[in-house]
């Protein structure tokens, strides 16, 4: 069962506007932003969350400074802990990559750490090594949960959507302006409504959406502190893991694909790679202009279909109903998985064809990720490492939960949700 529960949160004590304190997750943040966030506010949450390199440093220096930044702040009153349990309402306001205005609404709160294989809380994504070796550090020196797992629920009826929008009518205890998102927080103490959220939570599984290299390291901190206890506690903080919940019908509940860019291929030449491609695709020569390029690409959401981009031309895919997938040794055989267009761009365009190994895939020594349609778009024309960008629609939240209740898992990035959690509107003490 999903177990989750209020908590007495650490938090900035000021509340009200805290646009110049908060930071997007740590994984989305590069050393241009990182500075930028840093030169923000002395008490921005990345001197914690990410903590910036010096020339002076040993291997652990940036997560003893994250530890002292957390403990002097919450001793300068900064920071402060909450005097009870509770939950944490957040609605997010955003304009998305697509220009439409949505709202998304969901709650904080603790949630108990179980494996993957209880079946309860359920993973859809690959994970690697190094971004979780980063944050066992941190969790290490600051005992604290900083960034939240982001997990998708059902809730068809709106039993949980109907508790929390009640929360909303009163004052928000903070709000911040991130970019393009307005975030609201409301406190719900430990009460009669929490314990209902709980309930309804207790009979459903949990679906991460986002934060799965944070959720695995989360099992990994508890079992060694599990390990160094004389005697198990229970609710010991560590047991648990700070955990941002959405239900997957609520109207701000959308994903927006995340596209690749190959580069650095010893060899591409693009009639090579089109003759390749006519096997499995029809290959359609488009225009270069970008909008008509992602409608046309829109269009063919019901089937597995890609907008290749070269210096040369732009070429629409869609994968033929004859195409011989069963000679490709690398597409997966869960029908949940083997019909995902992330699935069939990896096995047949990436590896087949193009000869982008899974291992180079993972250090992304050919491959890197852009959100952006543009900046995909035209990255083949401004970079000349770039030889091709591989542009998707979006993975259905649908086959996401598909992927995550078979056992499977995707590729890395084959989903993006927005907007992100920001960093800093809660913080989970781990004891």
């Amino acid at each position: 069962m999903v177990e989750l529960s209020p908590f007495r949160a650490i938090r900035y004590a000021s509340g009200g506007d805290l646009s110049r304190v908060l930071a997007p997750p740590y994984d989305v943040i590069d050393a241009v932003e990182q500075g930028q966030l840093y030169d923000r506010d002395p008490h921005n949450i990345v001197r914690i969350d990410l903590n910036r390199a010096e020339t002076s440093d040993h291997s652990e220096s940036r997560y003893e400074r994250a530890a002292e930044f957390l403990s002097r702040w919450q001793k300068e009153g900064v920071l402060t802990l909450d005097d009870r349990p509770s939950i944490y309402v957040l609605a997010q306001t955003f304009v998305g990559p697509d220009g439409v205005e949505r709202t998304r609404t969901g709650f904080f709160s603790k949630a108990r750490l179980v494996p993957f294989d209880e079946g309860s809380i359920l993973p859809h994504e690959r994970t690697l090594r190094g971004p979780k070796v980063d944050r066992l550090k941190l969790y290490r020196a600051t005992k604290a949960n900083l960034s939240p797992i982001f997990g998708a629920y059902r809730d068809s009826g709106g039993e949980v959507l109907g508790l929390i929008a009640a929360v909303q009518k009163e004052l928000p205890l903070a709000t911040a302006q991130q970019g393009k998102v307005r975030n609201h927080l409301w406190r719900v103490p430990e009460g009669p409504i929490t314990a209902a959220i709980s309930a309804a939570l207790a009979q459903r599984k949990l679906y991460i959406a986002d934060g799965h290299h944070r959720y695995e390291t989360g099992l990994a901190y508890r079992d060694e502190r599990r390990a160094a206890e004389s005697s198990p506690r229970p609710d010991a903080g560590y047991e648990h893991i700070l955990m941002f919940s959405a239900a997957v019908e609520d109207p701000g509940m959308v994903i927006f694909p995340t596209h690749r860019l190959v580069h650095s291929l010893a060899r591409f030449e693009l009639e090579a790679v089109l003759t390749e491609l006519r096997r499995y695709f029809e290959v359609r020569a488009l225009g270069p202009q970008s909008e008509r390029a992602q409608e046309a690409l829109a269009a063919e959401k019901k089937n597995s279909a890609f907008l290749l981009s070269t210096r040369e031309a732009k070429h629409l895919l869609v994968l033929r109903g004859d195409a011989p997938l069963g000679a490709v040794a690398t597409l997966p055989a869960h029908p949940a998985l083997r019909e995902l267009d992330v699935s069939v761009l990896h096995a047949v365009v990436l590896e087949t064809i193009l000869g982008v190994t899974p291992e180079a895939q993972a250090s992304q020594a050919n491959l890197r990720y852009s959100k952006d349609w543009g900046e995909a778009f035209t990255a083949p024309e401004k970079d000349a490492t770039v030889a091709a960008a591989l542009l998707m629609n979006p993975t259905e939240i649908e086959e996401v939960i598909a992927v995550a209740e078979s056992g499977e898992v995707m590729p890395q990035k084959s989903t993006f949700f927005y907007p992100k959690i920001p960093t800093g509107l809660v913080l989970y003490p781990l004891g």
